[in-house]
């Protein structure tokens, strides 16, 4: 089985309107940034906030996770992938949450990877 990266990203446009969101995802690229080289991403700062490298399986499952605990909440009118993976934290403690989410997975799938 093949692994993916599950990330977690700010975004803030370049040119106003919407305010800042965060987006969830996964990619199979390592690096995750390199999902948003890409041309449709130029009209946005993208920061990375953390990330966990894991099995195929797992990574999807927490995707799913994150989705059903932080579900969309906010309306962007520009087109980018996986829009609705978005949403806006509502306290510094969603944040938290999140990182330590990912700290957790991070820590299990390296575990695992370390077995074979």
């Amino acid at each position: 089985m093949r692994n993916l990266k599950l990330y977690f990203a700010r975004f803030i446009p370049k040119r106003g309107g919407v305010g800042e969101f965060y987006k969830f995802g996964y990619t199979h690229h390592y690096d995750f940034m390199k999902r948003f080289k890409e041309d449709k991403y130029k009209d946005w700062y993208v920061s990375p906030m953390t990330s966990a490298y894991g099995p195929e399986d797992e990574v999807l499952k927490a995707e799913q996770e994150l989705l059903a605990k932080y579900p969309k909440n906010i309306y962007i009118e520009e087109k980018i992938v996986g829009v609705t993976e978005i949403f806006v934290p509502k306290d510094q403690r969603e944040i938290q949450e999140i990182f330590k989410y990912f700290e957790t997975k991070r820590s299990l799938w390296y575990n695992l990877r370390s077995l074979k």
